[in-house]
């Protein structure tokens, strides 16, 4: 069974067709004349003062102008930005959620606490890209004036309810609101109704309850899909902390907003940002035993190597950066600065087995080397606690000889002697 329409959809609906701005008791009094909109907890009309309520609560629809109530409309050269429901499988498949049934039908609590998903966590499947569009729900883009057909350019952020943490993960260029059209919309549910089994089996698999697929899955977005839209890591945005920022609403980004959009972006060109980070990564919290074993080696190494390379390398002198410096959106865990204006880059691993490590490292150094058109790079030294066999340094030789990058291996000894260091420099 499908529900009924949000209150405030009805009223923008009623002061459009009136195309003069009502009161709120006449609001209330054709809606309930009409019996457009009730309360589902007790069956209730809304009173002029929830009217009010609403219209407050949507200030990016609704103005009020000598008692009353003005539909404001929205022009299609506005940039947004969109809360995501919290995902960590890029919006491809739902992940698990604190929910419970009580909370089912309270507007005020989001929806994946009231169902244990939200609609925005299929948004970059593959599955719902047909002849270059991607099709998904964003919920924010519900709450749009119909004359909004088209968004030049939309950021998206979400929030961890677990840390309280937030992060700008995406934008997307041009984003198609096509709720109103009505042959992009037969295309877009036929492309979701094909999965839908998919999707009920997806639910399951995260203890969600299926009956909000009543409420909100339908899709009502799309754009052309680059490649390009999510961010390879998220970015914390501490500056959209607080309650202003924990509704799904389809937020205007004004000058005041821009600014702090741009303080979150990774620079353009590539730049050196000296020192260490005190809580490098720590938005990647995790509840895997294995992985806080993993996390702890690694800040092992990582304090270790600042000790290893002083005095040349230090804070004081400004060119060390330890989990600071990114290349696009990604950080290096560790980059030296030398006289020359080259780099040395270093990729910390924490397995046993060397292979993997040269293996998962090397991508990365290669990848961070490469990036920027500009970079020097003196070195690239993959950093390990493994060591090497003869049968593993011959084949980091090889990779430097046939790709010609001057790859490095250094092994972490964390019960090296008194005095003696902690690092064997191998190749």
């Amino acid at each position: 069974m499908m529900s009924q329409p949000h209150l405030h959809e009805i009223i923008a609906s009623i002061l459009k067709e009136s195309e003069q701005p009502l009161t709120t008791t006449e609001i209330a009094a054709i809606i309930a004349k009409r019996r457009l909109w009730h309360r589902e907890s007790d069956g209730q009309l809304p009173t002029p003062g929830q009217i009010s309520a609403r219209v407050s609560n949507y200030d990016h629809l609704f103005e009020k102008k000598d008692g009353r109530v003005v539909l404001k409309i929205e022009p299609n050269d506005v940039d947004r930005m969109f809360r995501l429901t919290w995902n960590t499988t890029g919006w491809q498949f739902p992940v698990k959620h604190k929910w419970r049934k009580s909370n089912q039908g309270k507007s005020s609590i989001a929806f994946e606490n009231q169902y244990g998903f939200g609609g925005e966590e299929w948004l970059f499947n593959p599955r719902y890209l047909l002849d270059g569009y991607q099709y998904g729900f964003i919920r924010g883009a519900s709450d749009l004036a119909t004359e909004v057909t088209i968004i030049p350019k939309v950021w998206l952020f979400t929030f961890n309810q677990d840390t309280r943490e937030r992060f700008i993960v995406g934008q997307i260029n041009n984003l198609e609101v096509i709720k109103t059209n009505a042959g992009t919309m037969r295309i877009a549910e036929k492309l979701y109704k094909r999965y839908q089994d998919d999707i009920t089996s997806e639910l399951r698999d995260v203890d969600a309850d299926e009956n909000g697929l009543a409420y909100g899955l339908t899709p009502n977005v799309r754009f052309l899909l680059t490649g390009e839209e999510l961010f390879e890591d998220m970015l914390p945005a501490p500056g959209l902390d607080g309650q202003q920022y924990n509704r799904f609403l389809p937020y205007i980004v004004d000058d005041e907003l821009q600014v702090l959009i741009d303080g979150i972006q990774p620079e353009k060109g590539f730049t050196f940002i000296h020192g260490v980070a005190r809580n490098s990564k720590q938005y990647e919290r995790v509840t895997s035993p294995s992985i806080k074993v993993i996390k702890r080696i690694h800040s092992d190494i990582s304090l270790a190597l600042e000790q290893y390379l002083k005095p040349e390398f230090s804070r004081d002198n400004k060119n060390v950066s330890i989990e600071k410096t990114r290349f696009g959106d990604n950080i290096a865990d560790a980059v030296l600065l030398h006289r020359a204006k080259e780099i040395t880059i270093l990729e910390i691993k924490t397995s046993g087995l060397a292979r993997k490590n040269i293996r998962e490292a090397l991508g990365q150094l290669v990848d961070y080397g490469c990036w920027f058109s500009n970079l020097k790079i003196k070195k690239m030294i993959i950093v390990a606690p493994s060591l090497l066999s003869a049968r593993e340094t011959a084949y980091i030789q090889r990779i430097k000889s046939i790709l010609n990058i001057p790859i490095g291996y250094w092994q972490y000894l964390p019960n090296a002697a008194k005095g003696q260091p902690q690092f064997k420099e191998i190749i």
